[in-house]
């Protein structure tokens, strides 16, 4: 957390400190201070989490998340109508990156989730 947000060098660096995003003085200073203020690791499924994902790492903006809740708050995760897109993918049966581009085509919602996907063949050239 410290490196990514503060280490030029680390490959996760523009992502994190090279937009701004940064560990509280009192953090980056006292690392018993962040043990006390974050409290036990819930389980071995839990990692740390910033409420907002382009806010700093401090003790009102962090929680405890299972990896499916952190990918979920990632930059790339789409959201439409109250649902993430790979867990609608999931329920429609069509592929994310499908309905990622025919919501961003301009379809509606509901043509978007309901229009089923087409195989098309190749016509022979014989």
């Amino acid at each position: 957390m410290n490196d990514r947000c503060h280490n030029p060098k680390n490959t996760s660096y523009r992502n994190y400190g090279g937009r701004g995003i940064y560990v509280c003085e009192q953090w980056r200073s006292d690392f018993l201070q962040f043990v006390r203020d974050i409290g036990a690791r819930p389980s071995e499924q839990h990692s740390i989490d910033r409420i907002d994902n382009d806010g700093p790492y401090t003790p009102e903006k962090f929680r405890w998340t299972t990896f499916n809740q952190q990918f979920q708050n990632r930059r790339c995760s789409f959201y439409v109508k109250g649902h993430y897109l790979a867990d609608l993918a999931k329920q429609v049966g069509i592929k994310r990156q499908t309905l990622r581009n025919r919501i961003e085509r301009g379809w509606t919602f509901e043509e978007a989730i309901s229009v089923p996907v087409h195989t098309y063949q190749r016509k022979s050239n014989v």
